[in-house]
């Protein structure tokens, strides 16, 4: 009857532990259908190659980058779990298709998000403009010049304010203009001008940011897991915080600990 006991006893913490297992499986691997990110390089601000990289590192991801003369189609965005726009040159804008195909794509359940720049971006500026009016968005962008002197800075504390800055404790960018509208992500230092906000289209959102330096020197680690966030606002697969492993591992021996407590 001893052995028994003992046999029942320790049959629960090994199930425990299994659980635990199963659940990093879950949260780790990749879903059937793995991550796609599209990047559309524009004025050269941001720097897509890195940004591009980053993202191939990802556990699962697939990231490729078009050029600002590539037609942005349904076909080009067909199975891509985010666009991100960065700003356009001076010489481009979005036809009159690229509007409607970026529109049912965001509407269809994807993400996109597109960068504006500066006052001296005009260009960008209404770019990002004519694609939120037309996806019906409350959101735009102000021609500004915001932190002024056009360097980087460095955002922390009250300033990262959206759930797209879980997990950030510092945040790079610098010399953009204001964004009006929709759910504040981030602020400038003031806690009034917006830097970059959210919004809710149809099945899908959208994100504008009114600066495109987000992804300079080596991509600093807050802006990664920004990115990450982003990615993980409309996507199927879930790109695991680090970290996520140890704490799973953690949980299931508390609980093989916890129940040969009980058996003693």
């Amino acid at each position: 009857m001893r052995l028994l006991d003992t046999l029942a006893h320790t049959a629960r913490p090994l199930r425990a532990v299994a659980a635990a297992a199963a659940l990093v499986a879950t949260t780790v691997a990749p879903t059937a259908q793995a991550a796609v990110v599209l990047i559309q390089s524009g004025a050269g601000v941001m720097l897509t190659t890195d940004l591009n990289a980053y993202f191939n590192s990802l556990s699962g991801v697939t990231s490729s980058v078009i050029g600002d003369a590539a037609p942005l189609s349904a076909a080009a965005l067909a199975g891509v779990d985010l666009f991100i726009g960065e700003a356009m040159a001076s010489t481009d804008s979005y036809s009159a298709g690229e509007l409607s195909a970026l529109t049912a794509y965001v509407t269809g359940g994807g993400t996109a998000f597109l960068a504006a720049e500066n006052n001296g971006f005009a260009a960008a500026i209404a770019a990002v403009n004519a694609a939120a009016a037309n996806m019906g968005s409350t959101m735009s962008v102000s021609a500004a010049q915001i932190e002024g002197g056009c360097g980087l800075v460095t955002a922390s504390g009250a300033q990262l304010a959206g759930s797209l800055m879980a997990g950030v404790s510092s945040f790079s960018w610098g010399c953009g203009s204001r964004v009006n509208g929709g759910t504040t992500e981030l602020f400038a230092s003031n806690l009034s001008d917006r830097v970059i906000a959210s919004q809710a289209i149809g099945a899908g959102h959208l994100v504008i940011a009114g600066d495109s330096n987000l992804a300079n020197n080596g991509i600093a680690a807050g802006n990664r897991t920004f990115f990450a966030n982003l990615l993980n606002m409309g996507s199927t697969h879930t790109v695991p915080e680090p970290g996520t492993l140890l704490l799973v591992a953690l949980s299931g021996l508390g609980m093989l600990a916890s129940s040969r407590r009980r058996a003693g």
